[in-house]
């Protein structure tokens, strides 16, 4: 772990021992309370596939033996609902993944006040399975003409996580976020 740390980027203000035992007491909550209900038939799969008409592939964090996907993630503080681009990455791995039931779970470990981990359970329906069919062509079509539009409300789109930032600011107008 030492070398990690010593390669790891930090922010301002930021102390690596701190976040190390952040991240441990992170793990800790999911492996406690998550991990022992979970009966995996595979963990981190490649898949891939075909979605209107786009071959696309991921990585699904886990399916279980009853055909339920199961993804990870962290947060600041605890999330209203199942995020847009979490539904629509959820929905995707469902359409390419064989043994999908269509049955998923966002779990997700907060660092707020106090580490806790929040589960929400959906099905994919035919709405979010006509929504993927519709967006992939668009993405691809628009990536093809060199349209790369930007995406703020992402929480990769940061001057910490994008390295575009500046290029984006000066050719769209707006602000990035700092964090």
């Amino acid at each position: 772990m030492g070398q990690e740390l010593e390669e790891a980027a930090l922010q301002k203000g930021e102390n690596p021992m701190e976040l190390l035992e952040l991240g441990e007491t992170m793990v800790t909550k999911y492996v406690e309370d998550a991990a022992p209900l979970i009966q995996p038939a595979a963990v981190e799969s490649k898949v891939s596939g075909v979605i209107g008409g786009v071959r696309v592939s991921g990585y699904v964090d886990l399916l279980d033996i009853e055909g339920r996907i199961i993804d990870s993630k962290s947060a600041l503080k605890p999330i209203k609902g199942i995020a847009h681009d979490h539904r629509l990455q959820l929905t995707s791995y469902v359409m390419i993944t064989p043994a999908a039931s269509g049955a998923c779970r966002l779990d997700t470990v907060t660092k707020g006040r106090t580490v806790s981990l929040i589960q929400k359970s959906f099905v994919i329906n035919k709405k979010d399975r006509q929504y993927a069919e519709a967006i992939y062509p668009m993405v691809q079509d628009s990536i093809r003409e060199g349209i790369f539009l930007p995406r703020r409300s992402s929480p990769l789109c940061s001057r910490r996580f994008c390295g575009f930032w500046s290029v984006c600011e000066k050719e769209y107008g707006g602000s990035v976020r700092c964090d």
